[in-house]
C-alpha cells in the first residue's frame, strides 16, 4: 500500500473496508483500497484518478460529444451494442465471462445488458460514468498485460486507447 501511495501524486490512499470493492473519490482525490484488492483493481482505480486529473484535449477521456479519441470509439461501441441481437449478446457474454475488467467494459457500454458492473442507478447518477469506467478498465487491462484480450473482443476500443497512449507519450 505504501509503495502505491508513493507513486500516486496528489491523492490520498486509505485502506477500505473489508468485503467492499476499492473505489476512488474524485472530489476528495482519495482512494479506498480493499484489503484483498489485486493489482488490476488498484490500477482500475488509479486510472480513474488519471482520468479525473486530465483537463485538456486529446487527453480528456469522458467527452460524450465525439470530440475525443476515446469518446468517439466508446460512442461507436454504444451504438454497435444497440444493434446486437440476442445471439450476439449471448456470444459476447460467453467470451468475456470470468474477467471482471472485461465484463465491466461491455457492462458500462450496454448498461449491463452484456457483462456486469455497476447498478443501473450508478449510470444515471454519474455524468460520463460509462466513458470513465471504460477508460479505467482499458488502463487496468493494458497495464496488466491483457492488451491482446481487449483487442480480441473490442478492437476499436483497443486501437483508440493505443492512440490515446501514443498522444499522451508524445506530449510528455
Amino acid at each position: 500500500m505504501r509503495k502505491f501511495a508513493a507513486r500516486t501524486p496528489e491523492a490520498i490512499v486509505k485502506e477500505g473496508p473489508a468485503g467492499r470493492p476499492s473505489r476512488y473519490d474524485a472530489r476528495k482525490r482519495e482512494f479506498r483500497i480493499a484489503p484483498d484488492a489485486d493489482v488490476a483493481e488498484i490500477l482500475h482505480e488509479y486510472f480513474h484518478h488519471i482520468d479525473h486529473s486530465l483537463t485538456r484535449l486529446p487527453f480528456q477521456t469522458v467527452s460524450t460529444d465525439r470530440g475525443t479519441i476515446l469518446g468517439e470509439a466508446i460512442s461507436n461501441e454504444i451504438e454497435r451494442f444497440g444493434t446486437l441481437g440476442e445471439t450476439g449478446r449471448k456470444s459476447l457474454a460467453a467470451r468475456i465471462r470470468g474477467d471482471l475488467n472485461l465484463e465491466d467494459m461491455p457492462g458500462a457500454i450496454s448498461l449491463n445488458e452484456v457483462g456486469r458492473g455497476h447498478a443501473r442507478e450508478y449510470w444515471a447518477f454519474h455524468t460520463g460514468s460509462r466513458y470513465r469506467e471504460v477508460f479505467a478498465n482499458l488502463g487496468s487491462m493494458f497495464s496488466t498485460g491483457r492488451r491482446g484480450r481487449v483487442k480480441s473482443v473490442l478492437p476499436e476500443l483497443a486501437a483508440a486507447f493505443e492512440a490515446w497512449l501514443d498522444a499522451a507519450i508524445a506530449k510528455e
